[in-house]
């Protein structure tokens, strides 16, 4: 259902939404498409992983690279640290700012704390 100002004939609305479009478009599609596109091509990033490339000419549709990332020692102890890390400092961040938050609406002078923050 469309909100009754966007039914309204206002150009506004439409402008701002167009503006959150442009903004994640250039900031997490754009760089989310080139990093798989990255990630299918050699280390020096001239083709593809694929042995079967022609040279000096990008190479599509392999997932050497992911298999080397699956499979290798290093590898998996590098994704096993960011799983972690994910797993604990994500949730803590958030309980450590909702804890200083509580704390802080208590306090006798609250708005300085605020303002603070």
């Amino acid at each position: 259902m469309v909100p009754k100002i966007m039914r309204q004939g206002t150009l506004t609305p439409w402008l701002y939404l167009a503006a959150a479009v442009a903004i994640m478009l250039v900031f997490i599609v754009y760089p989310t498409l080139n990093t798989v596109m990255l990630s299918l091509r050699n280390k020096t990033g001239t083709q593809s992983a694929a042995v079967d490339c022609i040279p000096g000419e990008p190479c599509w549709g392999t997932l050497d690279n992911y298999r080397y990332a699956l499979t290798d020692s290093e590898m998996t102890q590098a994704l096993r640290n960011n799983a972690l890390w994910l797993l604990f400092m994500v949730p803590g961040t958030v309980a450590a700012g909702l804890l200083f938050a509580v704390v802080t609406d208590r306090v006798r002078y609250e708005r300085l704390a605020k303002t603070v923050v």
